[in-house]
């Protein structure tokens, strides 16, 4: 089972990879919660995949405007 938590244990041991997968699996599970787009967002950032994070940000902006625009989450794309 995909969850938030196990995607930051993988973001903890620099393991962005299986961050990557586990978020979109979770994003595809879920595609109207909106931390299952922070959650790829964050591994996306911090696998330095610049322009698949853009692309997912701005889905989700379109979305869910408020959350897309966050602090914490514009930081970790800024210095992921």
């Amino acid at each position: 089972e995909t969850t938030p938590r196990r995607i930051q244990a993988f973001l903890t041991l620099e393991e962005s990879e299986n961050a990557i997968i586990e978020a979109k699996e979770l994003l595809e599970a879920f595609p109207d919660e909106p931390l299952a787009y922070e959650c790829l967002i964050k591994s996306l950032a911090n696998a330095g995949e610049e322009g698949e994070m853009i692309e997912t940000w701005e889905t989700f902006h379109s979305r869910f405007p408020e959350a897309a625009e966050k602090r914490e989450l514009l930081e970790e794309m800024c210095w992921g």
